[in-house]
């Protein structure tokens, strides 16, 4: 009991480096000024390099499964479905209120609109997606974690559109444009791996049933 205490204490505060990782595409820092300092600019986004890095780590430390908080010799003496651990990770980060926020989408789109060398949504959108979806289009197989990634995203970005949130908001069309190509690359995709090829046919199913059901 103990052992198992200590494990889920190390993946909450994994979880919560993760969290703060994200926290950095699409924020701003605040500055707070006096009304004599009239030479301070309130709100300025984070610098365009560094929230790509941060979606870098993502990539490399999330969307690439971080296989070493399972590969530990007594994990099946905690349960008999290590991944899961990894499942709650993915959730709290690609969720409708982490990496497809509308409202981060809304405050990049924003800052890139006065400043086209800021990060903008577009480019976010096509670069989280190359990284969530690399197998697509290359034919290699997608191995259990990557799928659930892969459903996490499809499912979080279905329910950010069809949020009250969103009905107003340029990202959501982007993030429609976006379950689209997903769509119809996964409709076209060949794998000779069964539950891989099964894996893009589901995705593409249902985001099609999801972008039909759009009032």
């Amino acid at each position: 009991v103990h052992v198992g205490r200590m494990y889920e204490a190390l993946v909450g505060q994994y979880n919560r480096y993760l969290g703060h990782v994200a926290a950095n595409i699409g924020g701003r820092y605040i500055t707070n000024h006096s009304i004599e300092q009239t030479d301070i600019t309130k709100y300025a986004p984070v610098p365009k390099d560094r929230q790509k890095a941060a979606l870098n780590f993502l990539n490399d430390n999330l969307f690439r499964k971080p296989a070493w908080l399972v590969e530990v010799p007594y994990i099946f003496d905690l349960t008999d479905r290590p991944d899961t651990y990894l499942y709650t990770l993915v959730n709290n980060v690609v969720s409708p209120s982490g990496l497809l926020d509308i409202y981060k989408l809304t405050r990049l789109q924003q800052f890139a609109e006065y400043d086209s060398a800021n990060y903008s949504p577009e480019e976010y959108l096509s670069d989280m997606e190359g990284m969530v979806f690399s197998e697509l289009g290359r034919g290699s197989k997608v191995d259990s974690y990557r799928r659930y990634l892969q459903r996490r995203y499809v499912s979080a970005a279905i329910s950010v559109i069809g949020s009250e949130a969103s009905r107003s908001a340029d990202g959501r069309n982007l993030v429609i444009a976006q379950l689209l190509d997903i769509q119809k690359k996964a409709a076209r995709a060949k794998s000779s791996d069964t539950a891989t090829q099964a894996h893009w046919q589901a995705i593409a199913r249902q985001i099609e049933t999801a972008l039909k059901d759009l009032k």
